[in-house]
């Protein structure tokens, strides 16, 4: 058996070494110098060590729970659900915000972008998928669901040995990787980090429990390990860190009886460990900025708030927002939008009828103190309920501690899985004390609870899938598809064509000027046409741009002169944290409208209608059509 198992180890660890080889078969080439051949082979240990681990976790070690079979068969049920979940997203192209300029083209093998953002590790991700152009976006949708797939496929094993309940353990996999959250990381393409980030700092758990329960120097061992992985999860994306404090509070539920002495003193230890891997994490970054001379960017996005006041407002927020966003996602796993006013839920979830938001909201309220008080009173443990309360803000805390208070979906996956899991345990709690107390006959019983279950799961699949496809799919296709062929048409006509101008967004949330002049670019590229040929404006009405990036301010200032542009300026407001202006002007007089247009004009930010000019005007197309 040993033998068998070696052979297994050695297969498995050949697999990944090639693996990880053809992965940078691009990056080996483009990126030059000490600094960028340290953070390739930063790379390639800790990924190996990384995949190892996954790969022995997931299909070598021996649960004493279930056998392997059954754990492969929960795997294969976890792929057919999840694919049904995510099918739209995997056959039909599409790009919204960030996409559009993040695989414009294929991927280059240049690692400096993730190095900019302080995310050494991410870029390299792009090397192993053989085209992230746009027609090929389905590839890179298609490797964010099967990482995503394997963070269940972690969770599933994860909880079996923690719950000793595969059917359980199971669902609660589904609703973490098939749920309407877990599309809103797969149609963002552009937020693929997330995933691998969620599943790395999940193996990270897994291997710290490892390093507790051994003695001497193989704890030391797994510490260092388990730092590995949790570092190279921040380096992928920081945000995806804060699971593990969902695993963490699953761990101790199932953890028996021990002192409260104890249980708050594991809780410390494991809070300086995750801090202390934190500052590595930000010291190997800083040296690899240093050593490939990239400096770091947006850093206003990267101060931390200090002040009372910034700490109420960010405490405010979290309660009257975050948590009341993460409980509304919970309730889309099995309704859909069909109860909120927004199609799209990546940003914001708002009830339709607030009546019935309140009691739903109330349900899920009351279940998740459920479960945190039933557990505290079971093991009889203040310290247990004073950690499932904290685990809330910690599953958040990345936004808690920095000046950007926005909530998005990929941004509160852990908190959204810890809310998730409450309501489970609490649903679990019930469904045992009605099975305690045999108010049912125990055979109706099971079947009862076996069909409810085999019922959810494809309703969740289902209502993941139509809304990958109506709140996705259909807006930003037929969005691109509109642009795309006003400008063949008009290109194919055989005017002499150079100006194309956009009125309008593209998308009413991230569909700002630049990702206009992307998706542009992106047509005349389709169209087997230069787009440096042509000058792309976009802008929101015929007198002013309503945001222009830093990096456009110099070339503005050598047109209009220091005086123009102080005038300029006092119609904009600076965004530290974008690097970008906005306009705050709020102007009807036609004399100031005069000057706007006259400045822009002058710059060739905005042109005026003329004979060569393709003129698309997308005010029509955003009434029409609900993102």
């Amino acid at each position: 058996m040993k033998d068998k198992i070696k052979k297994k180890i050695l297969i498995a660890s050949l697999g990944i070494f090639i693996f990880l080889i053809w992965g940078q078969r691009e990056i080996f080439i483009v990126n030059k110098g000490f600094g960028y051949k340290f953070l390739e082979l930063t790379f390639t240990v800790f990924s190996f060590i990384t995949l190892s681990l996954i790969s022995y976790y997931l299909l070598i070690k021996e649960s004493k729970i279930s056998s392997h079979k059954t754990l492969q068969t929960g795997y294969l049920g976890l792929l057919v659900v999840q694919t049904v979940a995510f099918l739209p997203l995997y056959t039909q192209t599409f790009m919204y915000g960030d996409d559009l300029w993040g695989y414009s083209r294929d991927f280059d093998g240049s690692l400096s972008g993730g190095i900019y953002y302080s995310r050494p590790f991410v870029s390299f991700l792009n090397g192993f998928l053989v085209d992230t152009s746009f027609k090929s976006i389905n590839n890179v949708r298609i490797f964010c669901g099967l990482t995503l797939f394997l963070f269940g496929c972690v969770m599933f094993r994860f909880m079996v040995d923690e719950t000793k309940n595969v059917k359980r353990a199971w669902f609660f996999a589904v609703l973490s990787v098939a749920g309407c959250a877990a599309v809103d990381c797969i149609a963002y393409a552009s937020v693929y980090p997330i995933n691998a980030s969620l599943l790395i700092s999940a193996i990270s758990f897994i291997t710290y429990l490892k390093a507790m329960e051994s003695e001497n120097q193989k704890r030391i061992f797994y510490l260092c390990i388990s730092i590995i992985t949790l570092v190279s999860a921040f380096c992928m994306y920081q945000v995806g860190t804060p699971i593990v404090f969902l695993m963490y509070i699953i761990h101790e539920k199932y953890n028996g009886e021990i002192s409260e002495k104890k249980r708050c003193w594991n809780a410390f230890k494991y809070l300086i460990f995750y801090g202390i891997t934190a500052i590595l994490y930000l010291l190997l970054t800083k040296i690899i900025q240093i050593l490939t001379d990239v400096e770091a960017g947006q850093s206003a996005r990267s101060t931390i708030v200090f002040s009372i006041d910034d700490l109420v407002h960010k405490g405010f927020w979290f309660i009257t927002d975050v948590c009341p966003q993460s409980l509304r996602r919970i309730i889309a796993f099995i309704c859909g939008n069909k109860l909120f006013e927004q199609n799209n839920m990546f940003y914001q979830c708002t009830f339709s009828q607030k009546v019935i938001g309140i009691f739903l909201t109330v349900i899920l309220f009351a279940l998740i103190v459920t479960s945190i008080v039933v557990n505290s009173c079971r093991k009889k443990s203040i310290a247990f309920f004073a950690l499932s309360i904290v685990c809330i803000p910690l599953s958040f805390w990345p936004f808690l501690i920095l000046p950007e208070s926005t909530y998005l979906t990929y941004y509160a996956m852990a908190i959204i899985l810890l809310f998730t899991w409450y309501i489970w345990d609490a649903v679990c709690i019930l469904v045992d004390f009605i099975k305690e107390r045999k108010l049912f006959q125990s055979w109706k019983l099971s079947i009862s609870e076996n069909g409810l279950l085999a019922i959810l799961i494809v309703i969740i699949a289902l209502q993941s899938n139509n809304y990958a496809e109506n709140s996705w799919v259909n807006y930003n296709r037929d969005s691109y598809e509109y642009l795309a062929n006003t400008i063949a048409a008009k290109i194919d006509s055989g005017e002499n064509i150079d100006t194309i101008t956009v009125q309008g967004s593209i998308s009413p949330y991230v569909g700002g000027r630049e990702y206009v002049i992307f998706a542009v670019k992106d047509i005349l590229i389709e169209l087997e046409r230069n787009p440096d040929d042509y000058n792309i404006i976009q802008s929101d009405n015929s007198y002013y741009i309503s945001i222009f990036n830093d990096n456009e301010l110099d070339n503005m200032t050598k047109i209009l002169g220091k005086e123009k542009i102080n005038k300029l300026l006092n119609y904009y407001m600076h965004d530290d944290m974008y690097s970008r202006w906005y306009y705050v002007g709020n102007v009807d007089d036609r004399e100031a409208l005069d000057f706007l247009q006259s400045c822009f004009i002058a710059t060739g930010q905005l042109v005026l209608d003329k004979d060569n000019t393709i003129s698309i005007n997308m005010e029509g197309f955003n009434k029409r059509n609900k993102f």
